[in-house]
């Protein structure tokens, strides 16, 4: 699936989530004791003659995650503290994802965004966009003056599914020459060890509205990589597809490493196509067994896939916790607002019956229990502990639906503590990730890199041997270590 396609179902899932908080909002507030509407709050700060709310979120281990640095505001600056985690000991030097962007532009990003994008990439902006990666859709918009055709497109699926030739597919050919030198770039960034995009943000935006520029063209650079590479093996030319295979793993690795889930999906999504290029390379009778061992242990020396538990534990949470420290502001930041929270009524930002602190811890909760069982140690046992998750979590959703909090609020002398932690499941509820999906994305790439050895062990085998092994275990020692 296309990145677009990816961010379009999250935001349409995040727009959906909507519907049940504000029910649920409607609810909590009319069965509130009137004491408490009238709640006292801590006389606002004076600096420079300007009143100052006090922040309504105390940063701790249970509520922030991370103490700091905190904004302008007081409240916990995630996007900060984001950049100096990934930006950490990254340069213009060691960095790939500088050349990705060189490849691909920013025209995503506004003016400002743009220029503060580049000051965290220690470089210039880029003078113009020169040759930038197209898409075939988008080149044979500009070459032919007209969308591209539903053969057309299978056409260019085709040339990364098998060998082909320039005389079959003489369009797909074209378009793989027209992106020589932007591919080239993103060849080179994968040579290099760190991949840094920059977070940023306009004031009033949640993480999750954060645009990623270089995702989309990044796929695209994958579809010309292994289609390059099928063409280059029909010609015999196997250094020539090694090369690019190879460059198209690295590029799923490094675009992996990029925070949030979308960009690990991304990152599997990439390496798979690549592992299609890989079971091609294996039928080639030109691969001999000497090389079929060499590219096993390149790819074995590979960086590694990346870690949902990292992302997640990182990533989507302080996505999420930043999101409730936009919400809680007064004023929802003097009336600028994230798109995810242009239903969500004035009351939610202006009250102080929700105790912040207590919302967060809810949504803590749940982030810790995805993150352990993404620490499980074997993909059996992650299933397990997703299944029991999953009937939690459904529940919890179930309780959030039934909304029955009247009769639990009234009499409750910790109304406020007990109502803040409902809003929390309420948040949680509706805007948790689909972790269980994407982790069994995590399961087929490491999947795909066991079998991807046992594959080129049983090249090597049946090349020196004219046939294939009875059993596994007689690739053992000689072309693989041990049976995955």
């Amino acid at each position: 699936m296309e990145i677009r396609s990816w961010i379009d179902s999250i935001n349409a899932a995040q727009r959906m989530a909507i519907a049940p908080v504000l029910i649920a909002i409607g609810l909590l507030t009319r069965c509130q004791p009137e004491s408490l509407a009238q709640a006292p709050t801590t006389p606002p700060e004076r600096t420079g003659g300007t009143p100052k709310s006090p922040p309504r979120i105390t940063p701790s281990k249970t509520t922030t995650r991370i103490v700091g640095p905190l904004d302008g505001d007081g409240y916990v600056d995630y996007v900060a503290a984001l950049n100096e985690i990934y930006g950490r000991d990254v340069t213009p030097e060691n960095n790939a994802g500088l050349l990705f962007v060189r490849a691909s532009g920013t025209k995503d990003l506004g003016p400002a965004e743009r220029k503060r994008f580049f000051e965290l990439l220690h470089c210039q902006p880029l003078p113009g966009q020169g040759e930038l990666l197209a898409d075939l859709d988008e080149y044979v918009q500009k070459r032919l003056a007209r969308p591209a055709s539903k053969s057309e497109e299978q056409d260019r699926d085709r040339a990364m599914r098998a060998v082909w030739s320039a005389q079959e597919l003489p369009l797909v050919a074209q378009w793989i020459e027209s992106n020589e030198k932007p591919l080239q770039l993103v060849v080179e960034g994968t040579r290099r060890p760190k991949c840094y995009l920059p977070f940023v943000l306009a004031r009033g935006e949640c993480l999750w509205d954060m645009r990623v520029p270089t995702l989309p063209a990044c796929q695209t650079a994958a579809r010309l990589l292994v289609a390059r590479a099928m063409l280059e093996l029909g010609k015999g030319q196997i250094e020539q597809a090694v090369n690019d295979l190879l460059a198209c793993h690295r590029l799923g690795r490094l675009i992996g490493s990029t925070p949030l889930i979308i960009g690990a999906l991304v990152g599997f999504s990439i390496d798979a196509e690549a592992w299609v290029g890989d079971i091609a390379l294996m039928r080639r009778d030109q691969l001999t067994a000497d090389r079929a061992l060499a590219y096993q242990r390149e790819l074995r020396g590979l960086a590694p896939l990346a870690r949902l538990d990292d992302v997640v534990d990182k990533c989507e949470r302080y996505s999420y916790l930043q999101a409730l420290g936009v919400l809680a502001r007064p004023k929802a930041m003097n009336g600028e607002r994230s798109a995810i929270f242009k239903e969500m009524p004035p009351f939610v930002s202006e009250t102080t019956l929700i105790d912040w602190s207590e919302v967060l811890k809810v949504g803590n909760d749940q982030y810790d229990k995805a993150v352990a069982i993404l620490r499980e140690p074997s993909i059996p046992r992650r299933r397990t502990a997703w299944g029991q998750f999953h009937r939690e979590f459904m529940a919890l959703r179930e309780e959030v639906k039934r909304g029955a909090f009247n009769t639990l609020l009234l009499e409750d002398p910790l109304a406020r503590k007990t109502m803040s932690r409902e809003f929390g499941k309420i948040m949680i509820a509706s805007f948790f990730p689909t972790i269980i999906a994407v982790s069994e994305n995590e399961n087929r790439a490491q999947a795909r890199a066991a079998l991807d050895q046992v594959g080129f062990a049983l090249t090597a085998y049946r090349t020196a041997h004219g046939t294939y092994p009875n059993k596994l275990s007689e690739l053992v020692p000689h072309d693989i270590a041990q049976v995955p």
